[in-house]
């Protein structure tokens, strides 16, 4: 390959990264385009074991974890987004020694950094 069609390549595969990274962009926001993207701090002293968020008087939805930990003193972003437009949710932190803490009405359409502590 010659090396004007190898700079042609990369830069054509720059461009499709580009392209890809802002439709990820454009997806972490809603229909509504509230920015619902959370970093969540664990303060606890404790690794967070799952974390899930629930509607006022609806259920738990899945573990926005994904079964990977949070370690005590790590924040991760998190995309909390029901789809509907709610931006209040009681959120439920399970920690590996067993103890659960829920924090109701975290508004994430207001917060850019949320802190989990015990």
């Amino acid at each position: 390959m010659s090396p004007f069609a190898r700079a042609a390549l990369i830069v054509t595969v720059a461009v499709a990264a580009a392209a890809l990274a802002g439709q990820a962009c454009a997806q972490a926001r809603s229909a509504d385009a509230e920015n619902r993207r959370v970093r969540v701090h664990n303060q606890t002293g404790v690794a967070v074991r799952s974390l899930s968020v629930a509607e006022t008087g609806g259920a738990f939805g899945p573990d926005l974890l994904a079964g990977e930990a949070l370690e005590p003193g790590r924040s991760r972003p998190l995309l909390i987004d029901a789809g509907n437009g709610a931006c209040r949710f009681t959120v439920r932190a399970v920690l590996t020694n067993g103890q659960t803490l829920d924090r109701p009405g975290v508004d994430v359409c207001r917060i850019a950094d949320w802190y989990l502590t015990r």
